[in-house]
């Protein structure tokens, strides 16, 4: 039987919720009002190394079935699967195992098909994090804030991607994030 522990409103909240209660699985959603799922699970990858993570997600791009498989997450599930496949992967989590429900293999497939020279394959998961936040118009400071990182580490990271995706303007990264449908046009 399982038994909910509690709900946080985002990444940091989780992350000191997750230090105050034991938990064995964690039901996560992708996108967090102050951070990405990412984050949190290498956050507590360290504090935490027994902690299962599942995500669920209304994303479907095959860069984040990627970098969900990357950061260790122990489930994938796309919100319109349904409930049965949440079970599925919360009873696979439980168990030590890994679950991709049927409607993200798709996605997995693509982005390992992807070869390596595609733009956001060059990216790691923060420096995608920081792009959807500076494309959806916070500074390097409140990106800093929203991260719990130092503005310069934002500001070193953003030259990074701005190297690494030869744009070398904040328009370009606009663009871009709105063309890999890392942010919304909404």
């Amino acid at each position: 039987m399982l038994e909910v522990c509690g709900e946080c409103s985002g990444w940091q909240e989780a992350a000191v919720t997750l230090r105050q209660k034991e938990v064995d699985v964690v039901i996560l959603d992708w996108s967090l009002p102050d951070g990405g799922a990412v984050d949190l699970i290498r956050a507590a990858r360290t504090d935490l190394p027994g902690l299962r993570f599942v995500i669920l997600t209304a994303r479907e791009e095959p860069e984040v079935a990627r970098a969900a498989a990357e950061v260790g997450a122990h489930g994938f599930v796309l919100k319109r699967s349904g409930s049965d496949a949440l079970c599925a992967a919360l009873d696979a989590a439980l168990a030590g195992k890994t679950y991709f429900c049927a409607n993200s293999a798709p996605l997995l497939a693509s982005a390992l098909r992807e070869p390596s020279n595609q733009p956001l394959a060059r990216l790691s998961p923060r420096e995608i994090e920081i792009l959807r936040l500076i494309a959806s118009g916070r500074s390097p400071k409140e990106a800093a804030a929203t991260l719990g990182t130092s503005p310069k580490t934002v500001h070193n990271q953003i030259a990074s991607l701005r190297t690494k995706l030869d744009i070398h303007e904040t328009a370009g990264l606009v663009r871009f994030a709105l063309r890999h449908r890392i942010i919304s046009a909404d």
